[in-house]
């Protein structure tokens, strides 16, 4: 996919397919056992949360955390079982429906719509240049390890100025033994861009021999997103109007509409950056760059190399509401169905 794809389908949004957000379960079988996920909330993301949010509780936190989970799998039964943990109750032993359920459970639901930095940029210095030597310092101290161990560790890095500048990782993924697209490859997006990987790495393209049997293996580049310029968020979104999409050539997409005190700020934000790209970051991941090529009223779709599995994933977590941490995922058994909790679960976790 390009970088222009997300406008251009804003653009066709009047074509685009919607194929609903929901997935629709048969009534499972009665199983003879159960798997059971434990999961835990990092204490430090939610002590985080709460210096943001000071009307909250570590309480409330939970509470919150445990509905909205619920929500995505249309279940009662997700129980607490610790301060700051939860147990789900699924009734497969399959590996699939395991997988499609921990992808909606995982998925913190957080959205981002914010322009990516340039050196241009009239209403701001950004010092662009000076940040990008920056992070190549960092990364070459240690960092490019730490990413390669955990996107998350880039939060651990420290811009020079915060509230104008904030790096984002991007995963280039492997398809048929190619990777795909860096953005460091277009004008538009190529000085936002700070790649991890060597050019042994990339390879002209062609995935390495020794990575080949990887079927998740990725390469990380970096990306520079302006903190200064006006954003949007998933409180910005009509949760009832977020969908699943299906293009025209057939990829899986989600379908967004703004809130109405928002639309017209919306629409003119696309039109002031025109040619300019957007980043769309889900998760704290940046999943697409499109460049505006024409204003968008008030709805578009996000489209960034999304199989069903997970734009269904991303469709349940903004439907149900973000969470304050992604949990995780302490350990997993099989038991026997009388110890199912609550209401039985469908298999996949859908509605």
């Amino acid at each position: 996919m390009t970088p222009s794809n997300l406008a251009v389908a804003g653009a066709l949004f009047a074509h685009i397919v919607s194929a609903g957000g929901h997935l629709t379960a048969q009534e499972p079988k009665s199983p003879q056992r159960i798997t059971r996920l434990v999961y835990e909330l990092p204490v430090d993301a939610l002590q985080r949360t709460l210096l943001r949010d000071t009307n909250n509780t570590m309480e409330s936190l939970l509470k919150q955390t445990i509905g909205a989970v619920a929500q995505r799998l249309s279940t009662a039964g997700v129980t607490r079982v610790g301060a700051a943990s939860f147990s789900v109750d699924l009734a497969t032993e399959n590996s699939e429906d395991i997988a499609k359920a921990r992808g909606r459970i995982e998925a913190i639901g957080s959205l981002e719509m914010r322009m990516l930095a340039r050196y241009d940029y009239a209403e701001a210095e950004l010092s662009l240049g000076q940040e990008r030597k920056r992070l190549e310092a960092w990364l070459d101290k240690g960092g490019r390890a730490k990413l390669n161990k955990d996107l998350r560790a880039i939060s651990q890095y420290r811009a020079a100025a915060p509230d104008k500048i904030r790096w984002v990782p991007r995963k280039v993924a492997a398809d048929k033994g190619r990777w795909g697209y860096s953005l460091s490859h277009f004008p538009g997006t190529r000085d936002a861009t700070v790649r991890t990987f060597t050019d042994e790495q990339w390879n002209k393209q062609r995935v390495p021999a020794a990575m080949l049997n990887d079927e998740h293996a990725f390469l990380i580049e970096l990306v520079a997103i302006n903190m200064h310029e006006t954003s949007f968020s998933h409180r910005d979104l009509n949760r009832d109007k977020v969908q699943l999409s299906v293009g025209l050539n057939g990829e899986a997409g989600v379908t967004y509409e703004f809130v109405e005190p928002r639309q017209k700020d919306y629409t003119a934000w696309t039109q002031k950056h025109i040619r300019h790209a957007c980043g769309i970051i889900v998760d704290g991941e940046l999943v697409s760059a499109p460049t505006f090529v024409a204003k968008i009223v008030s709805a578009g779709i996000i489209a960034g190399n999304f199989d069903l599995a997970s734009a269904e994933a991303l469709i349940s977590a903004l439907q149900s509401g973000a969470l304050p941490a992604k949990p995780v995922l302490v350990s997993q058994n099989l038991l026997p169905a009388e110890q199912l909790t609550g209401k039985r679960p469908s298999a996949t976790g859908g509605k």
